[in-house]
């Protein structure tokens, strides 16, 4: 990937499935190495609450485009994802349940 989509965000190609979802750090880099004035989640296509949630869980993208697709909230889908987290309990996603938890009470509080 050499150039840049500006008719399309990346959240939109990966959602049409014209990409996958571990080349959004070719998309990243490339954000990086232009000089747009825009930030970064405005380059992905992200509203700034699913750019939060993408820094804390690199995997959250399935979860975002589920939240559009089903029009459910963003923190309902990603409690679920807590849940199926914590049941799984492997050592391993540890972190992701900590910070997904931290993100959810975050939100909570707004509220």
């Amino acid at each position: 990937m050499s150039e840049l989509n500006q008719e399309k965000s990346f959240f939109d190609l990966y959602a049409d499935g014209y990409v996958m979802e571990d080349e959004v750090d070719d998309y990243i880099d490339l954000w990086h190495d232009s000089k747009l004035k825009i930030s970064l989640n405005d380059f992905l296509g992200l509203s700034e609450d699913e750019y939060s949630i993408f820094l804390v869980d690199a995997s959250a993208l399935p979860y975002i485009l589920q939240s559009r697709v089903t029009k459910r909230p963003l923190q309902a889908i990603m409690a679920s994802r807590l849940e199926e987290l914590t049941v799984a309990a492997r050592s391993s996603d540890k972190t992701a349940r900590h910070a997904i938890k931290l993100w959810i009470d975050e939100r909570k509080k707004r509220t």
